[in-house]
C-alpha cells in the first residue's frame, strides 16, 4: 500500500495537535529502520527530510530524540508506538550499542539507506521476497539478517541488495587500502540470497567510499596490502568474486549517479540525447552507440555507471579498431575517469552531462519530490498526536 500523509498544526488546550505529512513518516521510518540516523545528512544528500522544521516539529513532539552523543537521532518509544499505529512496524534493539565495530556498520548502513531514500528509490522492504514487488526496491543486509535470524549475514560485509529491473547490485562501503573481505564466503551468501529473486540477469557489486577520489586511492592507487585470516584487500577481492564493480560516492553526488542508473531506459535516452546512433558493429559491442557527424566520428561510451570492466572493455575496442572515443560521464567522475583511462588510450574526447542537461533527458527527476497529501487509515482516519511540547 503506498501511504501519504499531511502535517498540519493548530492549538489546542493542552498542546499542540499533530496530523503528520510525507516528510515526518518518512524521515521517521529512516529513523526505525537504521535504529540510529546519523545527524548532519542535509547538505551530504541534499535530502529535504533533514530539514530543521521537519527534525524540530518531530523532536518537539517527542517521537524523535538526539542521541545522548550527539552523533545520531534516534525513535522514541512514543514515535516506535505512532508508526505501528500507522501499520510500520520496526524490530527492536536487542542490544544497542554506540562504540565498536557493530555501531560503525550501523553507520555506514544508515548511510547507504539515506541516499537511496534520496534517489526515491524504497529502502524499506521487510525480506528478499518483496524483491519481487517492485522494479526498483533495496533491503539493508542488517534487515535481511533480522528477518531470516541468519548468522552466516552476521560474517559479510556487503551493506544491502538493490534490485533494478533486471539487475541486483550488491553495495560494500571500501574504507581504505587495509580493509578487505572474504570474498569467496561473501560471493555464495548473496548469491544464495539472490536465488530468491525472480527475474535477475545481472549481478554486479557497487564499491562505495566518502568520495570517488578516496575510494580510487583505497583500490587501486595502493599496492595490495596482505591481510591477516585470508582477508583479501578490495583490489583483489573483487577479481576473485568475478564480476563487475562500479564506483559510488556516499554523498550527493552518488544520489545523481544512482538515480540516473536506476532510471528507465537510461542509455538510450542519452544516446539520443548527444545525437548517437544506438546501434554499432560487432567489434565496438561494449560500447553504446555511434556519433557520426561531418566533423567527428566516434563510438560513445556512457560511463555514468562507472562500471570498470565495462569502460575498459569498450576502450579496448575502440584501441584495437583505432577509434577516438567519446565518453559519457558526470561532472566528479571526469577526473578518475582520466586516471582510469590514462595508460589505455593516448586520446579520448568527454561529454560531461551537466544539471540542465540532465533535466532535459530526465525530466521525470523534477517531479520527483515528495507531496504534503493527507495520511489515512484504511478507514478513512487520520493518524493524530496531541503531546504537551
Amino acid at each position: 500500500m503506498q501511504w501519504q500523509f499531511i502535517f498540519l498544526h493548530s492549538n489546542t488546550e493542552g498542546g499542540e495537535k499533530m496530523i503528520f505529512d510525507m516528510n515526518d513518516v518518512e524521515l521517521m521510518k529512516l529513523c526505525g529502520l537504521c535504529r540510529y540516523l546519523p545527524i548532519g545528512l542535509k547538505n551530504k544528500y541534499y535530502n529535504p527530510l533533514f530539514l530543521a522544521g521537519i527534525t524540530g516539529s518531530l523532536r518537539a513532539h517527542r517521537m524523535i530524540k538526539i542521541t545522548p552523543n550527539k552523533e545520531c537521532i534516534r525513535l522514541t518509544s512514543l514515535g516506535k508506538g505512532t508508526l505501528a499505529d500507522m501499520g510500520f512496524e520496526f524490530p527492536d534493539d536487542a542490544r544497542p550499542r554506540k562504540t565498536g565495530s557493530v555501531y560503525k556498520r550501523r553507520m555506514i548502513s544508515a548511510d547507504i539507506n539515506v541516499l537511496l531514500n534520496s534517489a526515491r528509490i524504497d529502502v524499506f522492504a521487510e525480506n528478499i521476497l518483496q524483491l519481487n514487488c517492485k522494479s526498483k526496491i533495496y533491503i539493508s543486509a542488517l534487515t535481511i539478517r533480522a528477518d531470516t535470524k541468519s548468522k552466516a549475514i552476521a560474517g559479510t560485509r556487503f551493506l544491502g541488495m538493490l534490485k533494478s529491473d533486471e539487475t541486483v547490485y550488491i553495495p560494500y562501503y571500501v574504507e581504505n587500502e587495509y580493509d578487505g573481505i572474504y570474498p569467496d564466503y561473501e560471493k555464495d551468501t548473496f548469491n544464495n540470497l539472490i536465488s530468491n529473486v525472480r527475474g535477475v540477469k545481472n549481478i554486479k557489486l557497487i564499491f562505495t567510499g566518502k568520495t570517488l577520489e578516496e575510494l580510487w586511492g583505497a583500490i587501486f592507487d595502493n599496492e595490495a596490502h596482505k591481510l591477516p585470516r585470508g582477508l583479501k584487500p578490495f583490489s583483489k577481492a573483487f577479481e576473485v568474486m568475478a564480476y563487475n564493480i562500479c564506483l559510488m560516492p556516499l554523498n550527493r553526488d552518488g544520489v545523481l549517479q544512482i538515480k540516473i542508473m536506476t532510471a528507465e531506459n537510461y542509455r538510450a535516452r542519452i544516446v539520443q540525447c548527444v545525437g548517437a546512433y544506438s546501434t554499432v558493429p560487432n567489434e565496438l559491442s561494449y560500447c553504446d552507440g555511434q556519433i557520426i557527424e561531418e566533423n567527428k566520428e566516434g563510438p560513445l561510451i556512457i560511463a555514468i555507471d562507472m562500471d570498470i570492466k565495462r569502460i575498459l572493455s569498450a576502450i579496448t575496442q575502440a584501441v584495437k579498431y583505432n577509434k577516438i572515443p567519446f565518453v559519457v560521464c558526470l561532472k566528479f567522475q571526469h577526473d578518475i575517469l582520466v586516471k582510469m583511462l590514462e595508460n589505455k588510450i593516448t586520446k579520448i574526447r568527454f561529454i560531461m552531462l551537466l544539471e540542465n542537461k540532465i533535466n532535459t533527458i530526465f525530466t521525470e527527476f523534477d517531479n520527483d519530490q515528495y507531496k504534503s497529501i493527507p495520511f489515512r487509515t484504511e478507514k478513512g482516519e487520520y493518524i493524530r498526536v496531541n503531546e504537551k511540547i
